[in-house]
């Protein structure tokens, strides 16, 4: 079976690349004074890597509820709940980075 083009993936999914932004703003929950410039660091990305970014944040989402709690999650499985530096650090991470480690810190324990 062929992988479908990500153009084509996107208009059947979200019928719009617009809509898709949409959709990813809503994932990403950034601060109000910070959500037009998320949306316009969205609106050129390729269509490839909002498809992806998507598919993570929407597992994050399903999974952890916000990324603060997958963070959460992730200090709990390292031994380390209260470094609040860590906590800090981690939160600069990027959602795939953040899901990769906890995968590979789960599969650890």
């Amino acid at each position: 079976m062929q992988k479908k083009p990500p153009m084509k993936e996107v208009k059947e999914r979200f019928e719009t690349k617009e809509h898709l932004v949409d959709e990813l703003v809503g994932l990403l929950n950034p601060p109000k004074d910070d959500k037009d410039v998320v949306k316009e660091r969205l609106r050129v990305a390729s269509n490839s890597k909002l498809l992806r970014l998507h598919k993570t944040m929407t597992e994050i989402s399903e999974k952890f509820g916000d990324r603060e709690k997958l963070v959460d999650d992730l200090l709990t499985l390292t031994g380390h709940p209260k470094d609040a530096p860590r906590r800090e650090k981690l939160l600069t991470y990027s959602p795939g980075r953040l899901l990769d480690m906890h995968r590979r810190h789960h599969t650890a324990s």
